[in-house]
């Protein structure tokens, strides 16, 4: 019994940094693509003036 309560624990314990993890990648992935879009807009907003002048 003692030792199902102990990985219970550990088990909690390792939640928050299994829950941060995911948070990061989440967040991390999300920024990627949105950064990519951005600079593809903006690359596409530069191009026909170049092509043109």
């Amino acid at each position: 019994m003692l030792n199902h309560v102990k990985s219970v624990v550990y088990g909690f314990s390792l939640f928050p940094q299994l829950l941060g993890y995911v948070l990061v990648g989440k967040f991390g992935s999300v920024g990627a693509i949105f950064w990519t879009l951005i600079l593809w807009r903006w690359k596409f907003r530069e191009l026909p003036q170049s092509i043109l002048s």
